[in-house]
């Protein structure tokens, strides 16, 4: 199976779980424009030809996701898309096209408990449940269906929020998503 990685900051979680799993995906892609801000292993990974890197532009259109996956050798007209590709979002803040998202395994990381605070879909779930002093707070893996941040929840984690900061809440979540993709991931990659 090949594992197709999107991100639009700055790739340090794809780098986390990559190293985490022992394996990089095969296809990159990303909507930033320059690398001045992006995990400096993961550019080094694409520059050793470790795995590809696909640039689409600044606000992507649905032609522009067809020919990432043609990157591959694949075509989501095919019927066997999903069963050889898997494409995780990492940070990518961009809603993916609906027939691209009807036609693939697509499965996102949310860094917010949308599974008890549905208000948290959407832009900035940390900070909502930072202003709202939460007692837990948590991220979700779940599948990508053309509903913003509404398909079925594949994996989550609650964390008591006792942090004194704003950035410490943060990184308890960076971890905390983190550990739910490596978890994911091996379970999907390894059995195929």
């Amino acid at each position: 199976m090949k594992w197709v990685a999107f991100y639009s900051q700055t790739g340090s979680e794809i780098v986390n779980v990559s190293k985490a799993i022992d394996r990089w995906p095969d296809l990159v892609v990303t909507n930033k424009q320059d690398d001045k801000t992006t995990h400096v292993e993961l550019v080094q990974r694409v520059r050793q030809g470790d795995t590809k890197l696909v640039t689409l532009p600044t606000w992507p259109k649905e032609i522009d996701y067809l020919k990432a996956a043609d990157k591959l050798g694949f075509s989501i007209l095919r019927d066997e898309w999903m069963n050889e590709a898997l494409i995780t979002l990492h940070g990518y803040l961009r809603i993916l096209p609906p027939d691209f998202t009807k036609s693939s395994s697509i499965y996102n990381g949310h860094p917010g408990a949308i599974h008890i605070h549905p208000e948290l879909k959407g832009l900035n779930p940390q900070k909502k449940a930072w202003k709202e002093n939460h007692i837990r707070v948590g991220c979700v893996i779940h599948k990508v269906i053309p509903e913003l941040d509404d398909g079925p929840i594949v994996k989550k984690c609650l964390i008591n929020n006792n942090f004194e900061t704003f950035i410490d809440l943060l990184d308890a979540l960076h971890v905390a998503s983190s550990e739910l993709w490596i978890n994911f991931l091996n379970e999907r990659l390894r059995n195929n």
